[in-house]
């Protein structure tokens, strides 16, 4: 058989798949029960970056991959560690051999075509437009987990355990086995003076060209990267890292100020974003991310940003109406999804105000 069209992923036999431990299997923000039914693979995937995942025991396990034209991948058993690994075939042709064999049988009747909307999908991840953001980010092999850490939290520990037990030996520390997520220190100062340090704290402008210089392409790309890991497997630190992300950007009026345009783009993700993430992840007892902190980055919006956009030349009125018709459709959606009322904000809260965020149960 030639190698099929778009990119395929084929599901090797050697998968001891259990049912009663709630095995699922999906391809991007898409997850299917294997149940009882013959399922071998996933077929027709569009070019870009895509992530594989299962899950086992509640826990959730993920690899990022580049499809590109006649891709074939293979998902097969590891005896040693007892997980799914993602193989790209193209530097294994006999194997290759053996799987477009296989292909060939199960193609047309227990293969399902990709399962994903591509506009859905485009929008969740459309700033990651290469591997190389794999590359930054990710352990090398593109694996994160439910558990997978980030390396700042990995060298806290560290440190933790250092200063309880100096004579231990924690081991040397390697970027393979943690995401590389941006370190953000909301603490963090240019200066000794208070004046300095009362106006850096209120703007972060400073800070945020600092971490990331004029690559604002980088920043949504590893907003999406966080966000992404986050609703899919339920990784925490990817969730603390979207909402770190966000606060940063919120808290930075003068930087949104020069890129009006871009802050709308930062919003439409922000609304593509809010209809995809599981409820109970924001609000709850199980919520992954702390509510009040998704609630005081929202407040920046109404405190700083809007009040920044008066202005009387055309082109600022005119982004001004882009951004607050894009709010609003991220106010509709907290209501609608979350519960959670924005219309409450104002431009001047504090923590004893009644007319702060409040979250209406319903």
């Amino acid at each position: 058989m030639d190698r099929p069209p778009n990119g395929t992923i084929l599901l090797d036999d050697s998968i001891p798949w259990d049912i009663s431990k709630g095995d699922v299997i999906g391809i991007d923000t898409q997850f299917v029960n294997v149940g009882n039914q013959l399922f071998r693979g996933f077929k027709l995937i569009p070019h870009g970056l895509h992530l594989f995942h299962y899950s086992r025991n509640d826990m959730r396990y993920g690899t990022w991959f580049e499809c590109n034209e006649g891709d074939v991948y293979l998902a097969r058993w590891d005896l040693l560690l007892e997980e799914i690994k993602l193989v790209d075939l193209k530097n294994e042709p006999l194997n290759l051999t053996k799987a477009l064999d296989k292909i060939a049988q199960y193609y047309g009747t227990v293969m399902m075509g990709y399962p994903e909307d591509t506009t859905t999908w485009h929008q969740l991840i459309g700033y990651m437009d290469n591997i190389e953001v794999l590359q930054i980010f990710l352990p090398e092999d593109y694996e994160v987990t439910t558990s997978t850490s980030s390396f700042e939290e990995t060298m806290i520990l560290e440190e933790t355990l250092a200063g309880t037990h100096p004579n231990s030996s924690t081991g040397n520390s390697s970027s393979h086995d943690h995401i590389k997520y941006t370190v953000v220190q909301f603490k963090k100062n240019r200066s000794t003076d208070i004046n300095t340090i009362t106006k850096d704290y209120l703007d972060k402008s400073w800070y945020i060209e600092e971490l990331y210089g004029q690559d604002v392409e980088l920043l949504l790309a590893e907003l999406q990267l966080a966000f992404v890991n986050f609703i899919v497997l339920a990784n925490f630190c990817s969730g603390y890292q979207w909402i770190q992300i966000i606060k940063l950007i919120l808290m930075s009026p003068q930087w949104i100020g020069r890129r009006l345009s871009w802050f709308v783009k930062l919003l439409q993700l922000l609304v593509s974003q809010l209809r995809k993430i599981p409820p109970e992840y924001v609000f709850g007892e199980d919520s992954i991310i702390n509510t009040q902190s998704y609630i005081e980055a929202m407040e920046n919006i109404v405190q700083d940003i809007i009040p920044s956009l008066e202005g009387s030349c055309c082109g600022r009125m005119k982004m001004k109406g882009a951004i607050l018709e894009t709010w609003n459709q991220v106010i509709d959606i907290n209501n609608e999804r979350f519960s959670i009322d924005l219309t409450r904000l104002t431009p001047s809260i504090d923590d004893n105000d009644e007319d702060a965020p409040q979250i209406v149960h319903t």
